[in-house]
C-alpha cells in the first residue's frame, strides 16, 4: 500500500483513508486536510455504486470554501493510485509554501 505523508503544515480534519479492507474506501467522505497557511482545504472522496464498488476516487482543492470551483481535480481508479497523487499533490504545496 502506498504511503500518505501528512506534514505539520497541514491540518487533519477527517481521515479514514488509511485503514485497510475497510468500507470507508467506497464512501465519498473519505480524507479531509486543510493546508494551515493558505487555508486550502484537500478533500479526498469515492464516488460510485456502493455495492458493486465500482467507481472514481476524486481529490479536490477547495479556496476560500467555494465547493462548487475547486482549483484542483485529481481522478483515479485505485487507491494505491490517488495515494500517490495525494502524496504528490501535498509536496507540491509544501514547497510552494517554501518560496
Amino acid at each position: 500500500m502506498y504511503k500518505v505523508t501528512i506534514p505539520e503544515q497541514f491540518e487533519v480534519t477527517k481521515n479514514d483513508f488509511l485503514i485497510e479492507n475497510s468500507d470507508s474506501d467506497y464512501i465519498e467522505d473519505i480524507m479531509q486536510i486543510q493546508h494551515k497557511a493558505t487555508k486550502l482545504v484537500i478533500d479526498l472522496g469515492w464516488y460510485g455504486d456502493f455495492v458493486s464498488q465500482v467507481g472514481i476516487y476524486t481529490i479536490v482543492v477547495i479556496k476560500d470554501f467555494d465547493w462548487d470551483n475547486p482549483i484542483v481535480s485529481i481522478d483515479a481508479e485505485t487507491k494505491d493510485e490517488i495515494a500517490g497523487e495525494l502524496d504528490i499533490l501535498i509536496k507540491s504545496m509544501i514547497k510552494k509554501d517554501a518560496k
